[in-house]
């Protein structure tokens, strides 16, 4: 078939309903297994790609990673075949709202949320990493929010065309990254795969660095109007911290530290795994702050707008921040917050204290000049003494 339709039956066994994106280089839509009626994901390499072998042996293997990982947040795959000459991947039925989608209708989200949110995907890469699956392309589009089992809201991954497994060769490799990067999005890649350097599990996480920094900013660190510019600046900008972007949100200092890290352009300075992130931002948000470093200067927030609650999930950090609902974040903050020590408050040169002497004077001088007042008063009476007199 040329062109993926509705109506369609893929390998006899499956009925296209809905093309949701129509590729290239693969098309996946909605589908119905026959046999029983159960809703299904169905993802099909173009036909005019399936005879090329880099194409190809992508798309084998993407189902290769579905079939390995066994995650809440990766769809189970339930068949890989091919239809005439036409590759297909079976998946368990995965289709909602699209982070990106989300980001754009609404900004930014509550931090509680994209504290668990970012949990999840920390385990996700965790089992990724230990499977030695390098993803190489997270970002917004390739995140979409599904009901888990228990219905709790959770975010799958639905994209693992430029995953790199294993013992890849080293030149095999470097294609796929150069291949990767054309399709993924320049506002989430990592200064090495844009510099075409070897790529690792730590890429990943500069990637999600820049996923934990839109769902809080509400965009990514690096925006510009043409891709060779947004590039330009992953490779030789640091990130503006997130409070400085959004002055309206209480930002734990711990957590904004965290994805500075995440973002570090040195692939070596940045955690050494998922799993050990995910310890990490534990305990920043725990502590207050990131071991080993300081909290990054944040403006005044304003007061914040209440937020809905955050969606109860499997995270233990989620239940940290929530726990303390009544009081909110504020006193989630201020109870991770060392109090002030007397040799930390700032010293007064002599003049700054005169002019705090001269301002602290000032709304005295605002009350009410009685020197004025008073005579006017007695003025006001005696004339209408004057007045009552002469009417007499």
């Amino acid at each position: 078939m040329a062109k993926a339709a509705p109506g369609e039956v893929i390998g006899g066994k499956y009925r296209i309903d809905e093309v949701m994106d129509p590729g290239p280089p693969t098309s996946t839509c909605r589908g119905i297994r026959l046999a029983d009626q159960v809703p299904v994901s169905i993802k099909l390499l173009n036909s005019v790609l399936a005879g090329d072998r880099e194409h190809r042996g992508r798309f084998q293997r993407e189902a290769e990673v579905l079939g390995k990982i066994h995650h809440q947040a990766v769809p189970a795959l339930l068949e890989q075949g091919a239809d005439g000459n036409e590759p297909f991947v079976v998946m368990e039925m995965c289709a909602g709202e699209t982070l990106a989608a989300r980001l754009a209708r609404q900004g930014g989200m509550p931090v509680e949320h994209a504290v668990t949110y970012l949990d999840w995907l920390l385990d996700l890469l965790e089992s990724l990493h230990e499977n030695q699956v390098v993803h190489r392309d997270l970002n917004p589009k390739n995140l979409v929010f599904a009901p888990s089992p228990t219905g709790v809201e959770i975010l799958r991954v639905t994209d693992f065309r430029s995953a790199k497994i294993g013992g890849e060769e080293e030149q095999k490799s470097a294609a796929l990254t150069r291949f990767g990067a054309t399709l993924g999005t320049p506002e989430y890649q990592a200064p090495e795969q844009i510099a075409g350097g070897k790529v690792d599990g730590r890429t990943d996480l500069y990637q999600l660095g820049c996923v934990a920094y839109a769902m809080i900013t509400g965009q990514p660190p690096f925006t510009g109007n043409a891709a060779h510019e947004v590039m330009a600046k992953q490779v030789k900008e640091e990130a503006t911290p997130p409070s400085q972007r959004r002055t309206d949100l209480e930002i734990p200092p711990g957590l904004e530290a965290w994805i500075l890290k995440m973002l570090r352009k040195p692939i070596e300075q940045r955690f050494a795994g998922a799993k050990t992130a995910r310890e990490m931002l534990h305990q920043a948000l725990r502590d207050g702050k990131l071991p080993g470093s300081e909290p990054a200067a944040v403006a005044p927030p304003a007061k914040p707008a209440p937020a809905a609650p955050a969606p109860a999930g499997h995270s233990p950090v989620a239940q940290m921040m929530t726990s303390r609902a009544a009081p909110g974040m504020g006193a989630m903050m201020a109870a991770t917050r060392p109090a002030p020590s007397a040799e930390a408050a700032p010293k007064l040169t002599s003049t700054q204290r005169t002019q705090m002497g001269s301002a602290r004077k000032e709304p005295d001088k605002a009350g009410v000049p009685w020197a004025i007042v008073l005579p006017a008063l007695a003025a006001v009476v005696a004339a209408g003494i004057y007045l009552a007199m002469r009417m007499r």
